[in-house]
């Protein structure tokens, strides 16, 4: 378990830029390769589950917490001993991306209902890449 802000920063940044490079890699493969032939790929799972540290309480890096489908305050954004200004900068930047995961884009449609970007992330981290069912 994490135990300062320090340290929680620390493994934040560390893990931001493995996210970073496996990014790059997950770009390089949609870019190189046919519709259906990108989920083969293991830049994909590396990408994804590092990202999962991002959305998931346990670590106390998450950006997004998700329990049970619902998005929850996460501990990162109270972290004890930072600055008014380093609060202010990080609510700002989480009310910016969950405002981003809450549009419907026009061409997301399932069963003949708009789906939003946060509901992506979700088939995403929940589906066959992370588990087995």
């Amino acid at each position: 378990m994490i135990e300062t802000s320090r340290e929680t920063l620390e493994l934040f940044v560390e893990k931001a830029e493995e996210l970073k490079k496996d990014y790059r890699g997950v770009m390089g493969v949609f870019r190189n390769i046919g519709e259906e032939e990108w989920q083969n790929y293991p830049e994909i799972r590396g990408f994804l589950l590092t990202f999962r540290l991002f959305i998931l309480r346990r670590d106390g890096i998450a950006l997004y917490v998700s329990e049970q489908g619902l998005l929850k305050r996460p501990e990162l954004l109270d972290l004890p001993g930072m600055s008014e200004s380093w609060h202010e900068k990080v609510e700002q930047a989480y009310k910016w991306v969950t405002n981003a995961l809450a549009i419907a884009p026009p061409n997301l449609v399932y069963d003949g209902k708009p789906i939003t970007r946060w509901e992506v992330l979700e088939t995403f981290r929940y589906g066959k890449f992370a588990h087995i069912n």
